[in-house]
């Protein structure tokens, strides 16, 4: 059964009819921001990182304030997380590259045809049909037009898509029989998934309570977590969420994986300003789930991007 459209003002009464209050910010305000700055569906699904009563009809301690404050705080987040999957991208383009003119068995031609060889028809039609996309680009067509028949590596991977490129990575990384190029491949594919979701607009805080994640996270990450002094419980709490396990992959990702000091120098602004930002407003002192996320962002931003 369809659910009825609510008008602004009924937005209003409905959350309240859920619990959330306005008391710091009024509801004068609440319908002005639900008008021009987010809609109704979106903000409210941050509702979930908040408990409900016992009866589990409203929720406690909940400000509509909260859900404004939480949502710009996505925002920010979903912006570093773009940029920093870009970064990702690039730096391990340049890498792979930079291994393959290193070494002198490669012609930067044969790695690219023995793995079209190496997919499945379908695979390899997936790959073309993704490849040919390149023709309705202003920015890509002369590229691929000119090396239709033979790309060099350094041309197939420019036409790519992130996801395409993981698996072309990972196809690499057992080729040249390198184990550390397979870590770092599966800690992509967790970074690419979140940069999926951000460059999409889709919330990413508002799942941070969800403790279902089907994937083993990164034993790279993990160490990590480890020499941080955080323990095994918080770790292995933590990163039962699978949008916590990937925020904190794409951080550590970005650390190991980006060579350049300018680069670092600058996420680490990014990351500071975004940092400071979590406590700006408010302390969420009676929300376990929020005040312990937090604090282990800012730990890691802390020791991984020290500006």
């Amino acid at each position: 059964m369809n659910k009825k459209k609510l008008s602004y003002e009924e937005q209003i009464q409905h959350l309240k009819s859920k619990g959330i209050s306005f008391d710091a910010m009024s509801e004068t305000d609440a319908l002005a921001y639900l008008k021009s700055n987010n809609n109704f569906f979106k903000l409210k699904s941050y509702r979930k990182l908040f408990n409900k009563d016992k009866n589990k009809n409203r929720y406690v301690h909940l400000e509509f304030a909260y859900l404004v404050d939480l949502a710009i705080i996505d925002t920010r987040l979903r912006r570093i997380i773009v940029e920093m999957a870009l970064n990702i991208e690039h730096f391990t383009k340049v890498a792979l590259i930079g291994k393959v003119t290193e070494c002198p068995q490669e012609n930067g031609y044969t790695i690219v045809r023995e793995y079209k060889k190496s997919l499945t028809s379908s695979q390899l039609d997936t790959l073309n049909n993704e490849l040919s996309k390149s023709l309705k680009s202003p920015y890509c067509r002369d590229l691929y037009s000119h090396y239709l028949n033979d790309m060099p590596i350094w041309v197939f991977t420019e036409l790519l898509s992130f996801g395409s490129y993981i698996y072309f990575y990972l196809f690499c990384a057992n080729r040249f029989k390198d184990k550390k190029m397979r870590e770092y491949g599966f800690i992509m594919k967790k970074v690419k998934t979140i940069r999926n979701a951000a460059a999409h607009n889709n919330c990413i805080i508002n799942c941070l309570k969800s403790k279902d994640n089907p994937h083993k996270p990164s034993q790279l990450l993990d160490n990590e977590l480890n020499k941080l002094c955080i323990s095994r419980r918080v770790r292995r709490n933590k990163l039962k969420s699978e949008a916590t396990e990937q925020i904190l992959s794409c951080f550590y990702a970005h650390k190991i994986l980006v060579t350049s000091k300018g680069v670092h120098h600058h996420m680490a602004t990014e990351l500071d300003e975004f940092k400071n930002r979590l406590y700006r407003d408010f302390t969420y002192s009676d929300n376990a789930l929020i005040r312990s996320t937090w604090d282990l962002l800012i730990n890691v931003i802390n020791s991984w991007y020290p500006t």
